[in-house]
């Protein structure tokens, strides 16, 4: 109703400024005197004429003026109505910016065929009487769109993400992922959400959490149906306060609590095992790098670790191997820079393709990279990529790039099919919380699109994420000299 009367009052405003426009430039309007003088051209017109011609257009107007205030005066009472429509509580503010952070950056333009405008008026217009009700809303609405990695955070999980990424947190040092897709879901009565490792000397360990144990429950709130991330976020909290779990182990529930404090997640592991070649029968001296997730740190650890095998105390590995089974993706710049390692210098590692279609390609570094290593990036020595289902986004990237680009030394992927997770998602930051937006989506250096697809390996082995460690999955390959 307010908009319809707005639309009327817009409509009598103009049809009057017209009149009002019209009255001063129609030669009918004016006296004959005005307009005998403008056919004459002004040549036999006196001053006189002119003076009281203007005098009547003035009056005129002036009339028109004050008919135009009256009019404005009838739709005074609706201001208001108005006023009331645009105030906005915090919590309205926030679902607005939430809104517009989707509408700007969302890669699909079609929206998911939602009515997005639509949308917006739901959630903005409504009156909001706790923020989990505001945080339920906007969750919704940004699920409509059908993608299920553009997503609401609430404050939590904003930060609990931050700091996954930048490798700082509050919390017991726990690593987790998904069930694994070909386990057998009717041994796992409740849960989806396993424990893939503990931090060495953090809390989880020292209060028995265990490699294999299912989430069931985390401080009250039932697990089976919340994402790795969100049982992660749960379990991070304040220094000192208790994070009690109970976990599925072995068909028995056990209970845990363990003491939150900082903690600092370190992003890979690594060492150097001696295995005997399958062709030739020689040993072989494997270096090993597992990498959980990439971030910031990323390339700067894996450094260090090739580095180590460098060094004169230790024997130069005649294989590398990066197990990225699990590794969900992280951040993909840290993907990018970990590729200088081993790919010549002005390499394409990955296209990421924009909402506008618009490629750009992400390179190493044209100037190679800095290291006191001579040996890096290291060009020459095979490679061996463990991947399983669970190797997704970021992780695939990286070993897309390095089988697809022209190494010296050969790369082989070794697991399972991967993840299959090709779109990129943009972190944004709220005033409450933040969002996840999918902005883009990539293709592989020869133009592989692999979202819904993934990576085929190039050696089938089965080896559980959970279960196998990287040593033990090392020994199951037939390795190459």
């Amino acid at each position: 109703k307010t908009l319809m009367k707005l639309m009327l009052l817009l409509i009598v405003l103009q049809i009057t400024i017209f009149l009002s426009i019209d009255s001063l430039n129609s030669n009918k309007a004016l006296p004959i005197t005005h307009q005998r003088c403008l056919k004459l051209k002004m040549i036999q017109c006196s001053d006189k004429d002119f003076i009281q011609s203007t005098k009547k257009s003035f009056v005129s107007l002036v009339a028109s003026g004050f008919f135009s205030m009256g009019v404005i005066g009838l739709f005074i009472p609706l201001a208001p109505v108005i006023a009331e429509d645009v105030v906005w509580t915090d919590r309205n503010r926030l679902a607005a910016e939430t809104w517009r952070a989707v509408d700007e950056g969302y890669f699909d333009r079609t929206f998911g065929g939602q009515d997005w405008f639509k949308l917006r008026q739901s959630v903005v217009k409504k009156k909001y009487t706790s923020d989990n009700e505001l945080y339920q809303s906007l969750s919704e609405m940004v699920s409509k769109l059908g993608d299920k990695y553009t997503r609401y955070l609430t404050p939590a999980q904003y930060e609990a993400l931050v700091s996954s990424a930048t490798g700082q947190l509050t919390g017991i040092g726990m690593e987790l992922e998904p069930v694994p897709p070909n386990e057998d879901k009717s041994k796992i009565p409740v849960g989806t959400t396993i424990v893939a490792r503990t931090e060495d000397g953090s809390p989880a360990e020292a209060a028995g959490l265990q490699r294999g144990d299912i989430i069931l429950n985390v401080d009250g709130t039932v697990a089976d149906r919340l994402s790795p991330e969100e049982v992660a976020a749960l379990s991070r909290g304040k220094e000192g306060t208790k994070a009690s779990l109970q976990v599925s182990r072995n068909g028995q529930v056990v209970d845990i609590t363990a003491i939150r404090r900082p903690i600092t997640l370190k992003g890979t592991s690594s060492g150097q095992i001696e295995v005997i070649s399958s062709q030739k029968g020689k040993k072989l001296q494997v270096g090993f790098v597992k990498i959980r997730s990439f971030s910031s740190t990323t390339k700067d650890e894996v450094t260090r670790a090739l580095e180590a095998m460098h060094s004169e105390n230790s024997a130069r590995p005649d294989v590398l191997v990066f197990d990225l089974r699990g590794n969900g993706g992280g951040l993909l710049q840290g993907a990018v820079d970990t590729s200088n390692l081993l790919l010549k210098p002005g390499k394409i590692v990955v296209f990421v393709v924009s909402k506008d279609g618009q490629a750009q390609a992400l390179q190493t570094l044209s100037n190679g990279i800095t290291s006191t290593d001579m040996d890096l990036p290291d060009l020459t020595t095979p490679v061996y990529i463990l991947v399983n289902a669970n190797t997704a986004s970021a992780a695939e990237v990286f070993a897309a790039a390095m089988r697809e680009n022209d190494r010296e030394g050969p790369v082989f992927l070794v697991g399972e099919k991967t993840f299959g997770k090709g779109i990129i998602q943009n972190l944004q930051s709220l005033r409450e919380g933040g969002i996840a937006v999918t902005v883009a989506r990539y293709e592989t250096p020869l133009h592989h699109n692999i979202n819904k697809i993934g990576i085929n390996v190039d050696i089938p082995v089965s080896c559980d994420s959970t279960l196998d460690t990287t040593i033990s999955c090392v020994k199951k390959i037939s390795l190459i000299d």
